[in-house]
């Protein structure tokens, strides 16, 4: 059984979030190159679950400028396809930014 949501509050500040990549199918635990990477499923997952809490995606420049509760600045570290493939449409169907 899941909490209910909680909406950010005015004092909680922003959220960074950090991918290194995401996958097209389910990830296994390795030590190798997928090790650090999330399933399209799961970034799906995820992303709904910062929406439903109210988060607004913003791009890590604008949380830095302008710094408010609610926002959540997504970005990937190494610019792999698979963000390109499997998480920017993830992004564009929730009208967030990375």
């Amino acid at each position: 059984m899941s909490a209910a949501p909680v909406p950010p509050a005015a004092g909680d500040g922003w959220v960074a979030l950090m991918y290194h990549d995401v996958s097209r199918e389910p990830v296994g635990v390795s030590g190798g190159p997928q090790h650090f990477s999330v399933s399209r499923r799961t970034f799906a997952e995820q992303l709904d679950r910062l929406t439903g809490l109210g988060y607004r995606g913003r791009s890590l420049a604008d949380c830095l400028a302008s710094p408010v509760a609610g926002q959540v600045a997504i970005t990937f570290d190494d610019g792999d396809l698979g963000q390109f493939e499997n998480g920017c449409s993830e992004l564009v169907a929730r009208g967030l930014t990375a």
